[in-house]
């Protein structure tokens, strides 16, 4: 009976759960669909031809040769990681594939926002406008995944009743940082400004 009676209270706490995440998921829904639109990225096809090169075995390429506004200056890819997301996607399922990307990237990132303070009563409204703000900047380039990284920075576990600063981090704190940095790192260089800002957190 005591079995049973554990059985019932875990579904029962699943069950409740699952209906508190809903309006979270079902807003972020939403404003994953208002992103996908038609594709107006200006670099996509630049990002996917770097992808594409890597896919097809090469090494990771130094010199843009295929663009009228080339110059032949040797540059260094920081972001072979979403060239092949991108490149990938693209390869697999055309252009709709690439918008549906987006609306899943802007999906996660108005949950992602949403977590930041999941007990605050204004989190919606606050959401909704730092997604608004930097809506328009929510396309298909690297820095959207460095974007989503950060965010997951705010959300790494700390010990109960830690602050949010903290001058001596705990080892596995360190260590999830280190991981989202050097994710990043390989995402898009746009992670420069934010080392103070791991280091902080």
């Amino acid at each position: 009976e005591d079995e049973e009676e554990d059985g019932e209270e875990g579904s029962g706490h699943t069950r409740s759960l699952l209906w508190d995440e809903l309006p979270d998921w079902g807003l972020s829904l939403v404003a994953g669909l208002s992103c996908c639109e038609r594709l107006a990225e200006q670099d996509i096809w630049w990002q996917i031809r770097l992808g594409d090169d890597m896919l097809a075995g090469l090494p990771l390429p130094k010199y843009e040769s295929w663009t009228y506004t080339s110059t032949h200056v040797p540059f260094h890819n920081h972001w072979p990681i979403s060239s092949l997301i991108f490149a990938l996607t693209h390869s697999l399922f055309s252009v709709p594939g690439l918008v549906v990307l987006r609306g899943v990237l802007c999906c996660l990132f108005f949950r992602l926002l949403l977590a930041l303070r999941p007990r605050c009563r204004l989190r919606y409204p606050l959401a909704g406008f730092a997604f608004a703000v930097a809506r328009h900047r929510l396309q298909l380039r690297p820095e959207t995944f460095c974007v989503l990284v950060f965010l997951v920075l705010f959300l790494l576990p700390r010990p109960r009743g830690s602050p949010t600063l903290r001058l001596f981090p705990t080892p596995s704190l360190v260590v999830s940082a280190f991981l989202c940095v050097t994710l990043v790192t390989n995402t898009h260089f746009g992670m420069v400004p934010f080392i103070g800002l791991g280091s902080c957190i």
